[in-house]
């Protein structure tokens, strides 16, 4: 009896167990970035998304949601462009400032064989509702690999465990040799730069109002390099956006449903920022019509010498 009882002890232990601690899928995931392929596990019962660029931003390699809770992540790959190990804190704290507008204080290191990475936690709002983000930081041979989860902030901390785990699983595939990528010569287009400021579009979607009227909501990082403390708005007065020969307006309609979820990053625009610090902000633009011609960013020719112009192909 005493056996028999020690063997249904082990079997709901284990089992229990099994509940308590979140388990990876067995399918391997892929993404790439100039000729390097990473592969990874996501949490069981996640999916990989094919929009994930619309859903989160568009330098994106990787998008996933959770099919039982309202959890979601992406992920961003940089160049580690002389990257230390010594600085990769600052530097991902930057890149959690001009990402999420927050200083981290939560910050782990996690243990990834031979690789750096570290881990932030904070508190945030995503789809309108309050999450928790789980920002990862793993230093690579050739990038900067970025992990952003969100989870519903009722979710219990020891769910969020297994995304450790799932970071953990994050392995070089392969590396192919290249000179200049498609995806360079994309990222050189989206940035226009001079001595005192620098505009990196990293994200756009149209959007529309009532099924008549098209919203363009546009995502981008500004650098001040000016010894004067300015605002990420200066794009306002230094960026004009035209559509089939006519000039787009702003739009004044930011609390738009599906603009709700840029407040943070509209509120961002009006903060003054010195020298050498950076910020991700948004405008809206309210679209003439239904034309689905490219829309031109034009920036300031006095301002910005030699390549002054950025142009976005239309779509939804």
């Amino acid at each position: 009896m005493k056996q028999l009882k020690g063997v249904i002890f082990c079997t709901l232990l284990f089992f229990l167990t099994s509940c308590v601690h979140p388990k990876l899928s067995e399918e391997k995931e892929y993404f790439s970035k100039e000729g390097v392929e990473y592969s990874f596990n996501l949490p069981a019962g996640w999916k990989g998304q094919e929009d994930y660029q619309e859903q989160y931003n568009e330098a994106a390699v990787f998008g996933a949601e959770d099919t039982t809770s309202n959890a979601y992540m992406f992920i961003r790959v940089r160049d580690r462009a002389g990257l230390k190990e010594n600085t990769l804190e600052k530097e991902a704290k930057k890149l959690v400032k001009e990402s999420f507008g927050v200083d981290p204080t939560s910050l782990e290191n996690i243990k990834l064989d031979d690789q750096a990475a570290l881990r932030f936690s904070f508190k945030y709002v995503f789809k309108q509702n309050p999450v928790w983000v789980s920002a990862y930081y793993i230093l690579q041979k050739q990038h900067l690999v970025e992990y952003i989860f969100y989870t519903p902030q009722d979710n219990q901390e020891n769910k969020r465990t297994v995304f450790d785990q799932s970071v953990e699983t994050l392995t070089v595939e392969s590396i192919t040799e290249q000179t200049t990528t498609s995806e360079q010569a994309s990222e050189k287009i989206h940035k226009i730069e001079n001595d005192s400021y620098v505009f990196d579009l990293t994200g756009y979607k149209i959007i529309s109002e009532n099924n008549q009227q098209n919203l363009l909501i546009v995502r981008y990082v500004f650098k001040n390099k000016s010894d004067i403390k300015v605002s990420a708005n200066l794009w306002e007065t230094l960026v004009t956006v035209e559509q089939d020969g006519t000039i787009v307006n702003k739009s004044p309609i930011a609390e738009h449903t599906q603009a709700e979820d840029l407040s943070y990053l509209l509120d961002n625009g009006k903060q003054l920022i010195g020298k050498n610090d950076s910020i991700e902000s948004a405008v809206v633009y309210q679209l003439n019509d239904q034309s689905l011609s490219d829309i031109t960013f034009s920036f300031d020719k006095e301002q910005f010498k030699g390549k002054t112009e950025i142009i976005m192909p239309i779509k939804k």
